[in-house]
């Protein structure tokens, strides 16, 4: 039965820090963290949080002590304290679109990197210096670029389109190109282990590529499971499997690395769905990892995806807080005014009886010490 005093909590991204989950809500820019010991999330402060409360936040990175979000308009970077919940914003000029300006975002050495899509440049924040430093791609015929990783001391960003590869090493500060042996085709996603780097294609193909050799090869092709065209959106490797996340499709595949065997994932949770009114979102967008987890961000569904490293078990973890919580923070934000939305009316009205009922006990107890003090 659907507790009505709980909050589904959507994110687009987070970072993982230790044991906690952190991430800003989809809703209100609330910043938030989620203990993964007990899986218990929590809102966090937030200075002057009305300047905030209206964005639209995209990819988060940690480095040195803050969280790095980028606006989804491309304008910001915005830092936020995990001591002091302060923040600030750190001009960019990557507002080419309203959306869908970066490629990724990544943190090496104190330096918070920004990899753009179609302005093709790379935005370098010192976080020492807070000075930011901006590097031209180089001039190669590929289409935009839309996603990367990190292997040993650089970073590979791979285009939408075609077959330039371009490194950026983080201790010479200088690119290198790399031609692949064939195209990529609607590339979605790329993630490294050893000396390779598994490519993920939109169509569910999956593409080992060699950064030593330069040898690419097709290792995993799932149009005939999938069939569409924009049907995965992400890869995880484990010890045994390569998971392949769904973007329209509705299913999470798994692949033996050894047999090649495929098999669909079917233990969702029992009240488990995608939002009907989000189909044509990837499902599977932002997300963090640590040495033996992944953790995908709650964006269509009610959960988060948690997929573990070294036996590529799933599980999920509920993306929920109470009501009351944040209503509390809309009230904060918006003194002057209540929506007329579903339960919110008795929200207000429980919390203002609650205000009362706390008003009258501090009354009732200041009248006792008042009486303890005459009768001395």
């Amino acid at each position: 039965m659907k507790n009505n005093m709980r909050e589904v909590i959507t994110f687009r991204d987070c970072a993982c820090v230790s044991n906690r989950l952190y991430f800003f809500s989809a809703e209100m820019t609330v910043p938030m963290e989620l203990n993964l010991e007990n899986e218990e999330f929590k809102t966090l402060p937030l200075i002057d949080i009305e300047k905030l409360s209206n964005k639209h936040l995209d990819l988060v990175i940690y480095e040195d002590g803050n969280l790095y979000v980028l606006d989804v308009s491309g304008e910001f970077l915005i830092q936020y304290s995990l001591s002091t919940f302060h923040y600030k914003y750190i001009n960019i000029g990557c507002n080419k679109h309203k959306d869908s300006n970066f490629a990724c975002l990544c943190a090496y050495n104190r330096k918070v990197y920004i990899f753009t899509r179609e302005q093709r440049e790379l935005i370098v924040y010192d976080v020492v210096k807070d000075a930011a430093e901006r590097i031209q791609y180089p001039d190669v015929y590929s289409e935009y670029y839309i996603t990367g990783c990190k292997l040993n001391d650089s970073y590979f960003i791979f285009p939408k389109n075609g077959k330039d590869v371009l490194e950026y090493d983080f201790i010479q500060n200088k690119w290198k190109i790399h031609c692949l042996h064939l195209d990529l085709v609607n590339c979605m996603h790329a993630i490294a282990e050893n000396e390779y780097i598994y490519i993920l294609l939109a169509s569910g193909s999956v593409l080992k590529w060699n950064y030593y050799s330069e040898k690419i090869e097709i290792i995993v092709s799932l149009e005939e499971i999938y069939k569409a065209s924009n049907a995965a959106s992400r890869i995880c490797l484990t010890k045994e499997e390569i998971i392949i996340l769904p973007s329209v499709a509705q299913d999470i595949i798994k692949v033996d690395r050894v047999s090649n065997k495929i098999s669909t994932y079917k233990d969702y949770p029992k009240d488990f769905s995608y939002a009907s009114d989000k189909k044509h979102w990837s499902k599977y967008y932002g997300y963090c990892e640590n040495d033996t987890e992944y953790y995908f961000a709650c964006r269509t569904s009610g959960y988060i995806l948690k997929i573990e490293k070294q036996n590529g078990r799933i599980s999920w973890i509920k993306s929920e807080i109470d009501k009351r919580e944040m209503f509390r923070i809309y009230l904060e934000r918006n003194k002057s005014f209540v929506y007329e939305k579903e339960g919110d009316l008795e929200l207000l009205t429980g919390l203002k009886n609650k205000e009362r009922v706390e008003d009258i006990e501090k009354l009732n107890n200041g009248c006792k010490i008042w009486k303890e003090i005459n009768i001395k």
